[in-house]
């Protein structure tokens, strides 16, 4: 069978990741993964996370890779870095200092090796460029954290899709479809009564992997749609 699965924010938790696919998850080539963004920061391992994303690709498995914040903060930063030429323009890009020192770029850098964003490889720029905002199916949208319900149309504010931390469901906007997103971290328990709860317009995948030092989190989580399975493990870095 087909499978569908949702993979939450990873935050450079590399090892976790590859442990979670491969003695929980084990997808099948004819399964689809959908990883929901943050596959970088804080963690200590954000290029072995990409690196490892990309091994899978290379492999064959079907992928959706969505679109996160701190991975548009480093591209932000990124582009503010080529573009900063002339007189008029600040000696410091301001972008990349907050994401280095307050976004865990810092420990992006370790695992890359690197001291300088002009260091940063292009191939992984360019994957990083090439992330969706979203993903939709017949039954659900897939997006980093949410959707303006505000909008007569959620899918015209993509910076809804990778900033917002609240939003009124609204079914018929969505099409009915649910909202499976990351974002906001939670409790472990927390997203289990959500998928218990049918009826509910969402699923929060974030189980705050890096946090492990608050109580509930500190799992990296991932949801196969199609079977209705939770698979989730402690952070193992």
């Amino acid at each position: 069978m087909e499978r569908l699965i949702a993979i939450g924010d990873v935050h450079g938790c590399f090892k976790t990741l590859r442990t979670l696919l491969e003695e929980q998850v084990k997808p099948a080539q004819t399964d689809t993964l959908i990883f929901l963004g943050d596959y970088i920061d804080r963690g200590p391992g954000s290029k072995q996370v990409i690196d490892y994303i990309m091994h899978l690709q290379e492999q064959g498995l079907r992928t959706i890779l969505l679109r996160g914040n701190h991975e548009q903060t480093l591209l932000d930063a990124l582009h503010y870095e080529k573009e900063r030429k002339g007189w008029f323009t600040s000696s410091k890009n301001n972008i990349f200092n907050s994401w280095y020192e307050k976004f865990g770029g810092r420990e992006t850098f370790q695992s890359y090796g690197i001291s300088s964003i002009k260091d940063f490889p292009q191939n992984h720029e360019i994957w990083l460029s090439d992330l969706k905002f979203y993903h939709k199916t017949d039954h659900y949208f897939f997006v980093h954290a949410g959707f303006n319900f505000s909008e007569a149309d959620i899918l015209s504010d993509t910076d809804s899709m990778l900033w917002i931390r609240e939003f009124d469901y609204d079914a018929s906007k969505a099409g009915n479809r649910k909202i499976v997103h990351g974002h906001v971290p939670v409790t472990l328990e927390f997203l289990k009564e959500c998928i218990a709860h049918k009826n509910l317009g969402f699923i929060p995948l974030d189980t705050g992997c890096v946090y492990k030092e608050k109580p509930g989190m500190g799992y990296l989580s991932a949801f196969d749609l199609t079977n209705q399975a939770l698979f989730f493990l402690k952070n193992i870095g």
